[in-house]
């Protein structure tokens, strides 16, 4: 992921971000040598939520959590929202569910990243 580009839509360190279906992707890792303050790894596997916390260790900054995104539900309220996953699983009305969550939990200036994984090419729109 480009921090540039972060930069480039006035995100500061200070702002939380959420990072939906992470996986093998190592954003949360990259995010904490910016000194973000808070960011919360939602992924629907535990395997796979298993493997990255063992790469990334016991980093207090970190929250991780396993849900369906559909599902899931959180009192914090985040400035940036990264997601892997959304156009793989969610379809139809998970569309309109996944864009409520979304709404919901998010603050009022708010970034959503959409990552596709095509190939072995990561692309963000």
């Amino acid at each position: 992921m480009s921090f540039q580009l972060l930069d480039d839509l006035g995100v500061s360190a200070n702002a939380s971000f959420i990072d939906v279906g992470a996986g093998e992707y190592k954003l949360g890792d990259e995010l904490l040598t910016r000194d973000v303050t808070v960011v919360t790894v939602l992924e629907v596997s535990s395997a796979a939520r298993d493997a990255a916390r063992q790469r990334v260790g016991t980093e207090s900054r970190l929250a991780w959590c396993v849900d369906d995104a559909l599902a899931w539900t959180s009192d914090c309220r985040y400035g940036v929202w990264l997601d892997h996953a959304v156009f793989h699983f969610k379809v139809g009305e998970g569309i309109v569910v996944w864009r409520s969550t979304v709404e919901r939990t998010l603050t009022l200036h708010r970034v959503v990243l959409l990552v596709l994984h095509l190939t072995r090419t990561r692309h963000i729109i």
